[in-house]
């Protein structure tokens, strides 16, 4: 995980309501799997046929570690900090934190809040494989995005899956950024049976 990545997604998330510490540490096992589960662990959350995929896991003494010292660097920039309401300690993000949050966006425009659709949970799983040219990095990286703010997660780099619907809307941005011959989209049904969704 690159580590700029890592403080837009914390900024974004503090500035859309995620607050405590608990919220931001299940943001992070949920949008960087790869940076803290390995690739056998993260192949054990998804079954097919009639297996149930497991309850989000409890995370290690060293994941904890990683995701406070994250947080702390943050709070020292200026980015963050730390202050008591009724639920206990919550984070905010400061003036700071708020014009690199915008940096971060007009940089990285395909980053946007264009990359938000509405999620809503499938009964199948949906896995998602796509590979963008590397001359349109910045379409791959938004692609990603919009992926793991569905919910979906990444079992490799061009590889995702969920049991979330993927939204008519996603499929007409696709088109309408001419990525729609590099993406394929998956559903295996309750018997394990895959077909391709378009």
């Amino acid at each position: 995980m690159r580590y700029g990545s890592s403080i837009k997604a914390v900024l974004e998330n503090i500035e859309g309501g995620l607050e405590t510490s608990a919220a931001l540490l299940e943001m992070f096992l949920r949008a960087y799997p790869n940076s803290y589960r390995s690739m056998r662990g993260m192949e054990k959350r998804y079954a097919f046929g009639n297996r149930r995929r497991k309850e989000t896991e409890k995370p290690t003494e060293k994941q904890k570690d990683y995701f406070y010292q994250t947080m702390s660097r943050l709070k020292k920039q200026g980015l963050i900090q730390k202050k008591a309401d009724k639920r206990g300690a919550v984070w905010r993000i400061t003036g700071r934190g708020s014009k690199i949050l915008a940096e971060f966006r007009n940089k990285l425009p395909y980053l946007s809040r264009s990359a938000k659709y509405e999620s809503r949970k499938s009964d199948r799983l949906i896995i998602v494989i796509f590979d963008v040219p590397e001359k349109e990095r910045r379409k791959r990286v938004w692609l990603r995005s919009v992926l793991q703010n569905l919910g979906f997660e990444m079992l490799q780099k061009s590889v995702w899956a969920g049991k979330k619907k993927i939204p008519e809307e996603l499929l007409h941005d696709l088109r309408q950024r001419q990525m729609i011959n590099y993406v394929q989209i998956f559903e295996i049904n309750k018997t394990g049976t895959i077909s391709q969704v378009m």
